[in-house]
């Protein structure tokens, strides 16, 4: 289905492109490009995901790979990690398409408001998720190669992430909060209709990564269901598959509908547009 969305989307713009004459229709423009940035995550996430639930499997049924299990386990996390940072990245790639919007139908007056104030939360969260994935990733890395290492500075470390995860859950509410304001900017609820709901599509897969191992590592939850360390983690990873189609079907329908799709598809650059529009608007003018 996901495909099949890549697929459609691209042979929309394509059509567009050729309808306008544009050079090279078959080259996406940089708004398109973004887009299907957004749209291709749950891939990422799909793929990261059956692997971790692979690792787990060879954990739990201790087959473990040529390395052992400690690297079965490490790399159930750094597949999830991988996939984090990835998502982080779109989360940038998000905003950047609502500034284009912004850049290109605000006054200047405005856009130095939102360039300088309004994106600041947003790129200061993805900074910080990154540098956490990172770091994550990094230390489960180490605790399957470097034991000894992780055995000497791992507290130290644990400390660090534990101040920076504080951190993090007060720059995911700033986050929140500066791009609920800036999707309700008129120029960006004109081009991408409820900017708000896709924003939310782009990061729905990273809050079910954060939120859900919480609810499946819960002492009350694993015995209700016979869970244990393994088996816990291997819920979580198979219902983190499951839920990428739910959010590709949402992407499809955000993206789909209320979207002004020849702003999106359109290869040409604002000054060949404005010029476009005005040498319309020359013939009516000069028309007795």
């Amino acid at each position: 289905f996901l495909m099949a969305h890549f697929a459609s989307d691209a042979l929309q713009g394509k059509r567009f492109r050729d309808e306008m004459g544009q050079e090279y229709p078959w080259a996406p423009s940089k708004r398109q490009d973004m887009v299907f940035c957004v749209i291709s995550v749950p891939a990422v996430y799909i793929a990261m995901s059956v692997q971790s639930t692979a690792r787990m499997w060879m954990v739990i049924d201790e087959s473990y790979g040529s390395f052992g299990k400690d690297v079965d386990l490490a790399l159930y996390e750094e597949n999830l990690d991988f996939a984090a940072i990835s998502q982080y990245y779109v989360v940038f790639v998000f905003s950047s398409l609502c500034w284009v919007f912004v850049k290109e139908r605000a006054s200047e007056e405005t856009q130095t408001i939102i360039r300088f104030a309004g994106f600041q939360g947003v790129h200061v969260w993805v900074l910080a998720g990154l540098f956490r994935s990172m770091a994550d990733f990094g230390m489960s890395y180490a605790a399957a190669h470097f034991p000894d290492l992780v055995a000497k500075y791992g507290d130290l470390v644990a400390e660090g992430m534990e101040k920076l995860n504080a951190a993090f859950m007060a720059l995911t509410v700033l986050c929140v909060y500066n791009m609920f304001l800036i999707c309700r900017f008129e120029p960006i609820k004109d081009a991408l209709g409820n900017a708000n709901a896709k924003f939310l599509g782009t990061r729905l897969l990273l809050l079910l990564g954060q939120i859900q191992p919480s609810v499946t590592k819960n002492p009350i939850f694993m015995e209700h269901f016979g869970l244990n360390e393994y088996t816990s983690k291997l819920l979580h990873s198979s219902l983190l598959t499951l839920e990428c189609l739910v959010v590709i079907l949402f992407n499809y329908f955000s993206w789909e509908f209320g979207v002004k799709k020849e702003l999106l598809h359109d290869a040409r650059s604002l000054e060949e547009r404005r010029a476009a529009q005005q040498g319309l608007a020359a013939p009516l003018l000069n028309n007795p």
